[in-house]
């Protein structure tokens, strides 16, 4: 089989896992993850995208309640890859996901460790101008975070 579509297999492999996730399905999804995506990736050398199936496995924990991991594997396997890609969209929900696990976690220092990490996201959202950064003044707001003001394109006046 090609190296393209190996990697395209993996990253249908991964939608399916996501889907898995969305409907509960976490065990399975889990499965899905650690035989069949993350093993291909890293075999065929694909750091970004391996990155992104880090992210989905993080976000299967989350939702498991397996809080410890899903913050550490965001922080060890995905975040470093973001930066080091300089790939700003994926930073931002990716700090996003660490953001809510903190939340859920919810042990001291926590709190603070999110409302950076989303600080940092809205910041990097409104500057790009993409739909996340109207959900993460959502969580903000939410969880009692401060959050940035909404930009605006107007000049001010004097």
């Amino acid at each position: 089989m090609r190296l393209g579509n190996i990697r395209r297999c993996a990253v249908k492999s991964c939608t399916i896992a996501d889907v898995l996730r969305d409907r509960g399905a976490f065990d399975e999804a889990l499965r899905i993850l650690e035989e069949e995506v993350l093993p291909v990736l890293k075999e065929i050398g694909d750091v970004r995208t391996r990155a992104r199936a880090w992210g989905t496995l993080a976000e299967v924990l989350r939702c498991r309640g397996e809080l410890d991991e899903a913050i550490r594997i965001r922080i060890e396997e995905e975040l470093p890859v973001y930066v080091e890609l300089d790939a700003a969209c994926l930073l931002v929900r990716c700090r996003m996901g660490l953001a809510s696990a903190y939340l859920q976690r919810g042990r001291p220092g926590d709190r603070k460790e999110a409302a950076d990490l989303l600080r940092l996201a809205g910041a990097a959202a409104e500057s790009m101008r993409i739909p996340e950064a109207e959900t993460i003044r959502a969580v903000q707001q939410g969880a009692g975070l401060e959050s940035a003001p909404r930009s605006s394109n107007r000049p001010r006046s004097g």
